[in-house]
């Protein structure tokens, strides 16, 4: 059974990667929280958290077997790549809706809210789940650091120390997700054209900044 201290390790290593907010899924999840409504944010960011546990339990289940039968070079090679672009032209997108003349913003983001008003929150769930897995740095993430864990720990793959540890990862990850839903709720109610547009470029940037990261990588690679 691991110890207090090292679930807090395995807690901190969630928190750890969900944080980087100018990641793909934060920019993602603040913005629709700003577009449509605060409980937007902690939508997509259950879908997300929903899908890097699935990634963290294969990793922790298949421990050093994993990493054994794992060729990261290929990942790298088929995912990374394709991943960078759909992401650099998801930033890109966000980025062109900061241009719009400040007269058509409130339009754009009526016609926005519409949309995503017919997807509901399963769009949002999908959403953070989609994102989560066109960003290849996640699974590198756990493949780096969960059977080092499982190792200090002194746990196998499969016990009850796992689930535990599984477990703190996930509330790590909620956390921070929490933690940006909350700064979402406490914009103000009454936000104009200028807001969103800066909102907007500053996702954009983020988002393509992160693609453009990407892409470099897996082509170095």
């Amino acid at each position: 059974m691991p110890s207090i201290l090292v679930l807090a390790w395995a807690f901190g290593l969630g928190l750890m990667a969900a944080a980087p907010v100018v990641g793909p899924v934060n920019m993602i999840a603040i913005r629709r929280g700003l577009v449509m409504h605060w409980t937007r944010t902690m939508w997509v960011g259950i879908g997300s958290v929903a899908f890097e546990t699935c990634e963290v339990v294969l990793v922790m289940w298949g421990g050093s077997t994993l990493l054994k039968y794992t060729d990261v070079d290929s990942i790298r090679q088929y995912v990374e790549l394709p991943a960078a672009c759909i992401i650099l032209l998801l930033g890109l997108f966000i980025l062109r809706k900061a241009v719009v003349p400040s007269r058509r913003v409130q339009a754009a983001i009526r016609a926005e809210r519409m949309r995503h008003r017919r997807t509901g929150v399963g769009g949002d769930l999908l959403t953070g789940a989609i994102l989560t897995f066109l960003n290849p740095a996640t699974f590198l993430w756990w493949v780096g650091v969960g059977p080092a864990w499982l190792q200090g720990a002194d746990v196998s793959a499969g016990s009850v120390g796992m689930w535990l540890g599984v477990a703190a990862v996930s509330c790590g990850m909620t956390c921070w997700f929490a933690f940006i839903t909350v700064l979402v709720r406490l914009r103000p109610q009454k936000i104009g054209p200028t807001f969103f547009r800066i909102a907007n470029g500053l996702c954009g940037v983020a988002v393509t900044v992160m693609g453009i990261a990407l892409g470099v990588k897996a082509l170095i690679h």
